[in-house]
């Protein structure tokens, strides 16, 4: 089987992986792709195209009907990482004409999202230097009061959500006495676990907590006890964290990279992203403190915390450290996972975190329908819907003050579809 891959000129520098799948699979650089009507680009194809190969593939953003180009012209996936992927898979190739392979197979993508998370996520290496994976540390401040069983039971329901690690912040002298105790209680389970303290708790820390946050470059020169454990170093002056970064690494310590992330707008977030940018040319895993950030800002975490993960992604960062501080968070580890998952697989697929089969839309819709329980809400205009029950359509104006009571529908599921086909203004409905 012979195949020829159409690339534009932005994805040139993908052409090695492709070409390493092996000789059946030809690559052909194309300038200004996207912008070229079939008929244009019919005219810089190979002579005899239609019949020299079985399959020519386009990217899946290509804009017209792949057909009109040609009868063996397809659309494959808008990533070329996936493309590879599936070449590499092997096997029948179903590919669409008018769609890309993330619409015309949802259900395809979703099977290889699955996989192909399940494979980088188990990688050994706990933090790793560069993503994929990226890791979640999810930390809980401790006062001491709390049980070994409940601490037990928290520890689970942040694993349950997707931390691969647990970090302990003992806050009072009660909980610092206490965590011998609770290392060992956790570490019965299997549970990655990571200590958020002071310097003279960190040096007189039981072995089990293998991730230790944090040390400053002027704390300490002599860190041999930590031999074999991660440390995170903490410091907006880059030169002095890298620099203390080689000298712990010396003594067989494992350095992560934490450029200290600051609130958006004042005192400013791009600061930290300047720092992170610039310490990604060192080889130690980055770190960044997502709650940092999103617990400073009036917005929901689902969103702003997704941006900072893609953001940190770009920059090289493996691990997120999350902590579930106020009313707002709750779930942030959650979100924190997906946003690390499509960050993974966009990292691994070459393309947008988007149909990559996991998401975190949880509020507003993408599809410009929705149905449940014999119900259905279109959307009409960019502030109406149609809402239709069995042979009766409602036309609704989500700018109304209570819609679903006004109409006098009262079943969950029709009055959340409603909401969520209506945000952002039936965030201000009175009901």
């Amino acid at each position: 089987m012979r195949i020829l891959v159409v690339l534009s000129e932005e994805a040139a520098k993908f052409k090695g992986s492709l070409k390493s799948i092996g000789t059946s699979v030809e690559v052909l650089e194309v300038k200004d792709l996207l912008f070229l009507r079939p008929s244009d680009l019919r005219q810089l194809l190979p002579a005899g195209f239609e019949s020299i190969y079985d399959y020519v593939i386009l990217p899946g953003s290509y804009p017209w009907d792949a057909g009109l180009v040609g009868p063996n012209v397809f659309k494959g996936p808008e990533g070329l990482g996936l493309l590879a992927r599936l070449l590499m898979e092997g096997g029948h190739l179903q590919f669409s004409k008018q769609e890309a392979l993330e619409k015309y197979m949802p259900s395809k993508v979703s099977s290889l999202a699955r996989r192909d998370l399940e494979a980088v996520n188990s990688s050994p290496e706990l933090l790793p230097a560069t993503p994929p994976p990226m890791r979640v540390l999810a930390e809980i401040p401790l006062s001491g009061a709390e049980s070994p069983g409940e601490l037990l039971d928290k520890a689970r329901s942040l694993v349950a959500d997707g931390a691969d690690i647990v970090v302990l912040a003992p806050l009072t002298d009660k909980a610092r006495a206490k965590l011998k105790e609770y290392s060992s209680r956790l570490s019965d389970t299997g549970i990655a676990l990571g200590l958020d303290a002071d310097y003279e708790v960190l040096a007189s820390s039981p072995s089990g907590f293998r991730v230790l946050l944090s040390l400053r470059p002027w704390q300490a020169k002599d860190v041999s006890w930590a031999k074999g454990r991660y440390v995170v170093v903490l410091s907006e002056d880059t030169a002095a964290a890298a620099e203390y970064a080689v000298h712990i690494a010396s003594q067989g310590v494992r350095p992560v990279l934490d450029p200290v992330m600051k609130p958006p707008v004042v005192p400013g977030v791009w600061d930290s992203m300047n720092r992170l940018s610039a310490l990604r040319y060192y080889g130690f895993p980055k770190m960044v403190g997502v709650s940092n950030v999103v617990e400073l800002m009036d917005a929901d975490t689902s969103g702003s915390a997704a941006m900072l993960v893609f953001i940190a992604a770009e920059l090289g960062a493996s691990s997120l450290l999350v902590e579930e501080a106020s009313t707002k968070a709750r779930g942030l580890t959650a979100e924190v996972r997906r946003a690390a998952d499509m960050a993974s697989l966009s990292l691994l697929w070459l393309k947008p975190p988007k149909d990559v089969g996991v998401s975190l839309l949880n509020s507003k819709v993408k599809l410009p329908e929705l149905a449940s329980n014999g119900y259905s809400v279109r959307l009409t205009s960019r502030d109406s819907v149609e809402v239709s029950l069995g042979s009766r359509r409602v036309a609704v104006s989500c700018r109304d003050r209570c819609p679903p009571k006004e109409l006098g529908f009262t079943d969950p599921s029709l009055i959340i579809m409603m909401y969520r086909a209506c945000l952002p203004w039936s965030a201000g409905w009175s009901c």
